[in-house]
């Protein structure tokens, strides 16, 4: 499954994080899916992800990414719910 949590201010920007609780190429293929370079995936901080602006939060929802709360993804992360380094 592909989660999306809230969209938060960083600089002049509004992002969230888009991760996987499944094999880390089905992340992947999401991000191809909705437009996402490869090049943009983070493998630095606590877990695999992209960072996603506004709008492609919106498209990754409407592709079908759940949406979750920054809180819920956190709990994911400590649960091992969350695919990580």
């Amino acid at each position: 499954m592909i989660y999306v949590d809230e969209l938060r201010w960083f600089g002049w920007h509004r992002w969230c994080h888009m991760v996987t609780d499944g094999p880390i190429d089905e992340l992947h293929v999401f991000a191809d899916r909705i437009g996402l370079k490869r090049e943009w995936f983070q493998e630095k901080g606590s877990t695999h992800h992209y960072d996603l602006m506004t709008a492609m939060r919106e498209k990754a929802v409407k592709a079908g990414a759940v949406e979750v709360s920054t809180a819920q993804l956190g709990q994911m992360l400590i649960n091992g719910k969350v695919t990580r380094k």
